[in-house]
């Protein structure tokens, strides 16, 4: 090998090493919650799953995803015995099981598309907590940040999910 030729593969070498990473192949990890908190019009936040959440965001590299949010301090469902509860512990049992965030729990899995463009995250969603999400899709704007993930709900983008990354996917 002469010293063009050991030059350009020198070159070419630092070419592939300063190309960066896409956004779609910076999304493959497991993220731990950090925080949730809406912005309301008035200036006050809201903390859907409390002060301090738990939860974790898993997207693989094959483009599927799941995520669960949890607040730490639920209560645990009331045990009931059915021939015995009234119609008012049955109706509250319910309530405390048909999850959303009033129940303390949301999860749901599925498959995702970033649109890098707009920096958009699409959550096409196949089953969750609740009945009525399989089918939808749930458009995330994405915004990395060091080791986090900040997601938040397009337009307002007053939703804004903390997500630190602990590992690969």
């Amino acid at each position: 090998m002469d010293r063009r030729q050991a030059i350009g593969l020198l070159g070419l070498a630092a070419g592939r090493c300063l190309t960066a990473a896409t956004d779609r192949d910076r999304f493959p990890g497991i993220y731990k919650l950090v925080s949730w908190k809406n912005m309301n019009p008035d200036g006050t936040v809201v903390e859907p799953l409390g002060s301090d959440p738990t939860g974790r965001i898993t997207y693989h590299k094959s483009g599927h995803m799941s995520v669960q949010l949890m607040r730490r301090d639920r209560k645990p469902l009331p045990r009931l015995d059915i021939q015995t509860a009234n119609i008012d512990e049955l109706r509250a049992a319910l309530r405390a099981a048909q999850g959303g965030t009033a129940g303390g729990f949301v999860a749901y899995m599925g498959t995702y598309d970033v649109h890098e463009d707009r920096s958009i995250v699409i959550h096409h969603l196949e089953g969750g907590s609740a009945a009525n999400m399989a089918g939808s899709d749930f458009e995330r704007h994405y915004e990395f940040s060091g080791k986090n993930l900040v997601l938040s709900v397009p337009p307002s983008l007053t939703a804004k999910i903390v997500w630190e990354r602990v590992a690969d996917a």
